[in-house]
């Protein structure tokens, strides 16, 4: 059975094979790909369009729109892809910023300068969030926090951002396969709300930043993607909520700030 007739194929004018166009669909590079490549002279636009069912050349200002989309496309997607995140501005007082400077130190992080941070909880939360990074440890033993001063001030951030915030937190997801994870690792991040161990979790649920084994004060923490998840969050909360007139009020369960 004869299909219907095809407009014949202009003159200097290349195609590709339909059974080389059916593979590309299916098993071709990315629209972004395809898109790159037309730009480049690689693979001509696209000079027919379907009309009623039938392939038929595509007239000259239809060319022209279809070439300044893929050039609009072009242009926009590594604008969106590299745009640096907006530095906060933190109007901090000196006694704000000398407490923050000292977390993650052994012995620094006393009540005295935890209440110099409750004075001025919004600027304190301006310079803790402003302060957050991923890291790449994925446990630090209670011992040996002493050995790593950047993680733990990272920690102690959060920690901070939990008790100012009356115990406000975070979920981050994570692509990573939490079955390749240490044993004790996997048990302690993927916990519920509560600290108990879920019994059935989900990737939509989310992990913490971290999570602590009390009885000896090691800290367990999340993969690099998720920590990246949980910073945007805080960035997100203070911009749109820390710095217009927030409550603050300090967390009073230390299971939800320190833990």
């Amino acid at each position: 059975m004869n299909g219907p007739s095809v407009a014949a194929v202009p003159t200097g004018i290349k195609t590709m094979p339909l059974s080389s166009a059916a593979a590309l669909s299916t098993t071709g590079p990315s629209w972004v790909n395809v898109l790159c490549l037309q730009n480049r002279g690689k693979i001509p636009p696209p000079a027919f369009g379907l009309r009623g069912g039938l392939a038929q050349p595509l007239g000259d200002f239809e060319l022209r729109l279809r070439r300044h989309m893929i050039s609009a496309l072009l242009f926009a997607v590594p604008l969106v892809s590299t745009n640096p995140q907006k530095v906060l501005d933190c109007a901090s007082s000196a006694h704000v910023k000398a407490a923050i400077g000292t977390l993650g130190q052994l012995g620094a992080s006393t009540l005295d300068k935890w209440a110099v941070l409750a004075r001025e909880p919004a600027a304190a939360a301006c310079e803790l969030v402003r302060s957050l990074h991923v890291v790449h440890e994925t446990h630090v033993v209670g011992y040996e926090q002493g050995e790593h001063p950047e993680t733990m001030r990272v920690i102690w951030a959060i920690r901070l951002l939990r008790y100012l915030t009356g115990c406000q937190d975070f979920r981050g997801m994570t692509t990573e396969d939490p079955a390749k994870w240490d044993e004790l690792r996997r048990d302690f991040l993927l916990r519920d709300n509560s600290g108990a161990p879920a019994k059935s979790w989900e990737p939509a649920e989310g992990i913490r930043f971290f999570q602590t084994w009390m009885s000896r004060d090691s800290v367990f923490i999340a993969p690099v993607d998720a920590q990246a998840g949980i910073i945007a969050h805080w960035r997100r909360w203070y911009q749109d909520s820390g710095s217009r007139g927030f409550q603050f009020h300090t967390c009073e369960s230390v299971d939800n700030w320190y833990f």
